[in-house]
């Protein structure tokens, strides 16, 4: 029994791999915003070759991000069968200090307080010659905490939907198409987001450009936001992250 064990620890060992990037993200509408990112990942390879795209991993997973008012960390852990399949279950923490919003009436919806989101999802990519596809499938569990009053409906900031007090269940479904040329990516990104128990929902609809400087990934995005707590417009979304040690997944 005890040679079976090393057997199977072997070749899990063989090869792990630490991942690190940082950046900052920007977004024009319904107001001017930004945030300053990290994400520290640990990828182990279960079996396969990372020369091909025929090997599974393993990759445990923290990030963070500040707006200076509003903190968020999110830790999960995905698992990739095969590298362009991957299922997997994690947690956000979003605290919030801020009560000026200026798409909430923070006298009328709890603005500040604690988020916890747990939530399991499941991706997948195909490519063929330069087209490339990618789809996530998420479903999160969220619980909400505001100690002074729990009658009010909570500010998504994220979402900017008033949702369900105390809990709430969403749906989000994020699909992307897109053309590799060079090292640089044009594409596609519609994103839906369902708030089942406050009957609400967001669309986000872009098309980005991905570039690449060797280490330095710029996006430039530009399409249409809704939800059903504002009316729908124009939004520009900037995010530039810069990888100090790439990850194995491929996404």
């Amino acid at each position: 029994m005890k040679s079976f064990i090393l057997l199977i620890l072997i070749p899990i060992n063989t090869f792990a791999h630490i991942d690190f990037d940082y950046g900052v993200s920007a977004r024009s509408y319904p107001s001017i915003g930004g945030s300053v990112d990290a994400e520290l990942g640990y990828s182990q390879l279960l079996w396969g070759d990372t020369s091909s795209p025929l090997f599974g991993m393993i990759r445990p997973s923290v990030s963070g991000s500040t707006s200076a008012v509003v903190y968020e960390t999110d830790s999960k852990l995905t698992l990739y069968p095969i590298s362009f399949i991957g299922f997997g279950a994690g947690q956000k923490k979003v605290t919030s200090e801020y009560k000026e919003f200026t798409y909430f009436d923070c006298d009328k919806v709890t603005c500040e307080g604690e988020m916890i989101k747990d939530y399991s999802f499941a991706k997948m990519a195909l490519a063929y010659g330069p087209l490339l596809t990618t789809f996530t499938y998420t479903e999160f569990r969220n619980s909400y905490n505001d100690p002074k009053d729990q009658s009010r409906p909570v500010g998504e900031y994220t979402y900017i939907i008033e949702a369900n007090p105390k809990n709430e269940e969403m749906v989000q479904r994020q699909y992307f198409l897109g053309y590799k040329f060079n090292e640089d990516i044009l594409g596609i990104l519609s994103e839906e987001n369902q708030f089942i128990r406050s009957h609400k929902n967001q669309k986000l609809n872009l098309v980005i450009l991905n570039q690449k400087f060797e280490n330095l990934s710029v996006i430039y995005g530009i399409g249409s936001l809704q939800s059903s707590d504002i009316k729908p417009g124009v939004i520009g979304v900037l995010k530039i992250t810069h990888t100090l040690s790439k990850s194995l997944a491929l996404f």
